[in-house]
């Protein structure tokens, strides 16, 4: 399923635009598309024989939902679904043409090697890649080999449905050989309001936010960074901190079981070091947060 495909005037045209008796082509693979609608459905376009080649044959309604969500909340003129880059032969699902944001939505799997070729593809452009991950595939318990590819690059998550019920929001997690042992509150975020250059004192936050801020080139209103940054409620704020503070605890165990296996006593020192200081800021931030609860 696909939203948009060429017309015989060889011009791209939109699924609601489209008439279902007419032929059109693929952008992906230039086979015959043709629109697919009703009062339940999102107009889009199929292909008339199956191609499970194709990249734009493979989106499922969750994502092209979320597509449209994204069309609908950024700013009217300065977005294009289904852009593409002729010279590197890419399609993107949302490009923001304005700010050079590409978000590319993944409902499916995908290798690693995939997505950083397609953020250095699009950085060739100068694009920065936004990744939007659907929770039926991401999210999960397991940590994908794409998710930990991704930890030095911004992405998000969605729950959307094919009514286009659902959010966008980011989510930490703390993963130990694979496996996602805790999770941070999800925080819902707003897609319409990037942020290049937020200062951010970074010995006062907890290690795995300061991370996100010092590698990730963009960020947006409602994330972890932003709410650091805002510290839009000093509650909400001190909760994520104890919840952050609570996963680094989670890895001090980790690495105390991993120091004590491979014998590499002074790395193990080092964060008996560093996690003492995070149990006294805990100490009184509970303090602070138990005050302003009463």
């Amino acid at each position: 399923m696909h939203l948009y495909a060429l017309g015989n005037d060889e011009k791209v045209i939109y699924a609601g635009h489209a008439d279902k008796h007419i032929n059109y082509i693929c952008l992906e693979c230039a086979q015959v598309v043709r629109l697919r609608s009703g009062f339940h459905r999102q107009a889009h376009f199929y292909h008339l024989q199956p191609n499970h080649k194709c990249r734009l044959n493979g989106k499922s309604m969750s994502h092209l939902m979320l597509q449209h969500y994204l069309e609908s909340v950024l700013p009217k003129g300065e977005v294009q679904l289904e852009h593409r880059f002729p010279l590197i032969q890419r399609i993107a699902d949302v490009a923001w043409i304005t700010e050079k944001i590409i978000f590319e939505v993944q409902c499916s799997p995908i290798s690693a090697a995939e997505v950083l070729q397609r953020n250095a593809d699009y950085a060739s452009q100068g694009y920065q890649v936004v990744w939007l991950l659907h929770e039926n595939r991401y999210n999960q318990k397991r940590l994908s080999a794409a998710e930990d590819a991704l930890k030095c690059f911004p992405h998000y998550f969605s729950n959307m449905d094919a009514e286009g019920k659902g959010d966008v929001f980011d989510q930490l997690s703390f993963a130990v050989q694979g496996m996602r042992k805790q999770y941070l509150s999800k925080l819902l975020i707003d897609v319409s309001k990037p942020h290049r250059k937020l200062h951010v004192d970074q010995l006062s936050l907890p290690q795995i936010i300061a991370e996100r801020l010092e590698t990730w080139p963009v960020c947006f209103r409602g994330d972890y960074v932003y709410l650091c940054h805002e510290k839009a409620s000093d509650i909400e704020l001190l909760k994520v901190f104890l919840d952050a503070i609570f996963l680094a605890e989670t890895q001090w165990r980790v690495d105390f079981d991993r120091g004590i296996m491979e014998l590499s006593l002074w790395n193990f020192f080092k964060k008996i070091y560093v996690n003492y200081l995070a149990f006294s800021y805990r100490s009184v931030l509970r303090l602070i947060l138990e005050k302003a609860s009463r």
